[in-house]
């Protein structure tokens, strides 16, 4: 999967809780394999969330995003899935051998599920202090490394905080 590809799935990941196609802005993140940056509803030109994207070697991507609102979500892709769009699924994830969070995922698009995450202070510290993130549906077992995932976190709360400064 290309670097546009990535892009593209993180311009559908809109956390904003609207469908409003968005696209990418001034505030770029890079830090190692994570890339993303701010992105705007394309229609209102309002900043909607900042989001990052690392590709694992067996071909998936992990997204996380942060909404206007602070609101944190969690997004899988996988080119090879055929989601059936606005479906929900129910995940498990769990960050090393801690705690198991039950939650609901949404299909955005035939090969993208993004799950927002209730808790989302706790939760984003144990990303950022983590070292494996387990998502578990189904019969599907997914695990990362969550190796830089600390740089990538911080960088796309700055995004957040940054982009709403600059909307003031």
């Amino acid at each position: 999967m290309d670097i546009r590809i990535v892009a593209c799935l993180i311009a559908l990941f809109v956390v904003a809780g609207s469908s409003l196609p968005s696209e990418a802005r001034s505030y770029r993140i890079k830090h190692g394999n994570w890339k993303g940056g701010s992105y705007t509803n394309s229609q209102t030109g309002k900043f909607s969330h900042c989001a990052v994207s690392a590709r694992y070697k067996r071909g998936d991507s992990l997204v996380f995003s942060i909404d206007r609102q602070y609101k944190f979500s969690v997004g899988v892709a996988d080119k090879r899935w055929k989601l059936r769009q606005g479906s929900q699924y129910d995940v498990t994830m769990q960050v090393d051998r801690g705690r198991r969070y039950f939650r609901s995922g949404a299909a955005v698009s035939p090969t993208l599920m993004k799950v927002p995450i209730g808790d989302r202070v706790s939760f984003f510290n144990l990303m950022r202090r983590g070292n494996q993130l387990t998502i578990s549906g189904g019969e599907t077992i997914l695990t990362y490394s969550l190796r830089g995932t600390h740089y990538a976190l911080k960088s796309t709360l700055k995004c957040v905080r940054v982009m709403l400064r600059g909307q003031r």
